[in-house]
């Protein structure tokens, strides 16, 4: 994170020597940091890093002109206390918080990254951290949790938005095989809001019910665009996922069934839903103490564990008769 001071138009003055600074004709992503031009993105935490000063000068193009500005790179850290475990990482970027974690004593890290033009950070700190790091260049969506059979791990990552909510799922969705104990995760914070929502809330749905089924989540924080370089157009949240086994007892995959079935037409009448169900939908509602007249965002996550209790106790009967 990085608090700044913006100074207007390309006469700007060194806070040293008071001497006007000139910029090269051209950055090649349209921003220099200490008059160094950055290649590519993922050079900024490395070249911030290397640094080693306490302000910065960042010159950012900007509609044809440069904006320049004092940046101060500042370090937090979520979870200070915390410092041994075994962590999975997903995205390197330029290394800097991969190597604040190894720092902060992790007993393990394991780096996932798809894009191979950052296996060159990843190198060198494996360089560095031989013993107690490690990397695979590797789609996390396609990615065999198998391989961790053995081992509980935390998550940490900072989402590509477009990917937060399949990865989000499909962590939950098969935490009986992917030993996972904790996640920390930057995601949109229109997501982070999915996940939190309370019942009644227009965005109470399927992802809150999914994730909250078997898990605690907690809202860390805000983060605004202005935070990043370069700007995204959405906030982003930082959230924290932990396990828990209140609902153990409930399937998870006719969960997500009803769940799904539910919220499929979100206006409609709890019953009507259902009624694409092969079953009494009368006599599974009146069993799960559910009206037949209410829509699914007023139903709580204990609601829709009686009515997938009971539908999976339905049809064993159902099959037994038969």
């Amino acid at each position: 994170m990085c608090t700044h001071k913006q100074i207007k138009g390309s006469d700007i003055s060194s806070p040293d020597n008071q001497k006007k600074i000139e910029f090269p004709p051209h950055f090649a992503r349209g921003i220099s940091i200490d008059e160094v031009p950055i290649n590519k993105f993922g050079d900024i935490p490395r070249v911030i890093q290397e640094k080693k000063t306490n302000e910065l000068l960042f010159g950012i193009l900007r509609n044809g002109s440069y904006i320049n500005m004092y940046l101060s790179p500042e370090i937090r850290y979520l979870n200070p206390e915390k410092k041994s475990g075994e962590i999975f990482y997903i995205g390197i970027g330029g290394g800097t918080l991969e190597k604040n974690i190894l720092k902060e004593k992790a007993k393990s890290l394991l780096v996932i990254e798809k894009d191979k033009s950052f296996e060159d950070n990843l190198k060198k700190i494996k360089n560095d951290y031989q013993e107690n790091f490690d990397y695979l260049i590797d789609d996390i969506l396609d990615f065999d949790f198998n391989q961790l059979a053995n081992n509980t791990f935390k998550i940490i990552s900072n989402l590509p938005y477009n990917i937060s909510v399949p990865f989000i799922l499909k962590m939950v969705k098969n935490q009986k095989i992917i030993p996972w104990k904790e996640m920390i995760l930057m995601v949109q914070k229109e997501v982070a809001e999915r996940i939190v929502a309370k019942i009644g809330t227009k965005r109470y749905g399927r992802l809150s019910l999914m994730v909250n089924l078997k898990n605690n989540v907690t809202k860390i924080l805000d983060v605004k665009p202005s935070s990043f370089i370069p700007r995204p157009k959405v906030d982003s949240t930082v959230i924290k996922i932990i396990p828990n086994s209140k609902y153990a007892h409930v399937d998870d995959e006719i969960f997500e069934k009803i769940v799904k079935i539910c919220f499929s037409q979100r206006r409609k009448k709890i019953k009507n839903n259902l009624d694409q169900l092969d079953i009494n939908t009368a006599q599974l509602l009146e069993l799960s103490n559910i009206s037949p007249d209410i829509r699914a965002e007023n139903i709580d996550i204990e609601g829709f564990c009686r009515i997938s209790n009971n539908y999976k106790n339905l049809v064993k009967v159902n099959h037994e008769d038969f």
